[in-house]
């Protein structure tokens, strides 16, 4: 992973994100310029979840396109073209929408945090279940 990371970021592909710690890409859609903060999360040197955090670097609360609701279903499209798609839509105990798929041992859950992100989760299911227990 972090070889990668460096490849890409001397490729000018991605660069460092929030707070230095996450990984920054960068995403254009009809509404504009979208960031892409990611960071796994490792046991035993493996990859087992990715945390995402999205936004559009034209946010603006006056802005009706760049609102977590938007910004979810612009996500949610974004992905239903990078993997299968069929999401089960529930709720958060706020209320919001959260969008949950799995295909195969990979879950993606989607969902809005705060006024400006939406968040999305991937994990390998098989690990986090030896987690568990």
């Amino acid at each position: 992973f972090f070889n990668r990371c460096l490849e890409l970021n001397r490729l000018h592909i991605t660069t460092n994100g929030y707070r230095g710690n996450y990984v920054l890409y960068k995403l254009q859609d009809s509404v504009g310029i979208m960031y892409m903060h990611f960071y796994p999360e490792f046991l035993e040197d493996r990859i087992y979840e990715i945390r995402a955090i999205f936004t559009y670097q034209n946010w603006s609360i006056g802005n009706s396109k760049t609102q977590p609701d938007s910004l979810q279903r612009n996500i949610k499209r974004l992905f239903d073209r990078w993997y299968p798609a069929g999401y089960l839509i529930t709720k958060r105990h706020e209320g919001d929408t959260v969008y949950v798929k799995v295909n195969g041992n990979r879950r993606i859950v989607i969902y809005k945090e705060g006024e400006m992100d939406v968040k999305a989760i991937f994990t390998d299911l098989l690990v986090e279940n030896k987690i568990k227990k």
